[in-house]
């Protein structure tokens, strides 16, 4: 899990990047192309825009790659109200709220607000998504199938609580906590407290885990 953060400072604000953690979601580069440009380089010029501003267009970025660290007295980065998963369609698992990755042996691996989770199985930098879906071919359209059958369902005294995400490496993400569970396109949202979801790419009810792992060689 090892990764280079990358810094670019102005007087009020530092931008920090993840490149491995990147996807090209697109949201910096469409929302202030003043300070994100891909065509140039550096690529962020934080002086270029207002501090408010800049921070406002990291919090869209879905991956987790964008933070920023205000240097004026603003505002930091906000921990969200709840725990959202979205499907990408033929894509990854976006994840915001208060997050905690876990890995098998129960190790905290990372705290964070936003990441985005490698469902087809090809990832070089497992869990999170490099891209890598692309070149595998993977198809899904980011629809739920009979979400019942393999979710937790809510109950009426669930609290608002972090999202624990353990994940095993070509196997399945087991999610703990509250949250929503929507489609690409935000058609049908079901809220719930846990569930398994493939990571491997090969499950025949995605975005669920069907222990169709178990006959990976």
């Amino acid at each position: 899990m090892e990764d280079r953060i990358r810094e670019y400072k102005s007087q009020n604000i530092i931008v920090s990047y993840s490149p491995r953690r990147c996807v090209h979601a697109g949201e910096c580069t469409a929302r202030l192309a003043s300070v994100f440009d891909t065509s140039r380089h550096p690529w962020v010029k934080p002086d270029a825009a207002g501090a408010r501003e800049i921070a406002e267009v990291v919090l869209h970025c879905p991956t987790g790659a964008l933070h920023f660290t205000r240097l004026d007295g603003g505002d930091a980065e906000p921990i969200p109200d709840h725990n959202e998963i979205i499907l990408a369609a033929d894509g990854p698992l976006y994840l915001s709220g208060d997050i905690e990755l876990i890995a098998p042996d129960g190790q905290l691996l990372l705290k964070d607000t936003r990441v985005a989770l490698c469902r087809c199985g090809a990832s070089k930098f497992k869990p999170f998504c490099d891209e890598s879906h692309v070149q595998a071919g993977f198809r899904e359209p980011g629809q739920l199938c009979d979400p019942h059958i393999f979710l937790v369902p809510i109950s009426p005294q669930s609290e608002k609580s972090a999202l624990r995400v353990r994940f095993y490496p070509q196997d399945a993400y087991l999610i703990e906590g509250p949250f929503t569970l929507s489609n690409a396109d935000g058609t049908q949202v079901e809220r719930a407290e846990g569930g398994s979801f493939c990571s491997c790419g090969t499950s025949t009810a995605k975005p669920f885990c069907d222990g169709s792992h178990m006959n990976l060689p």
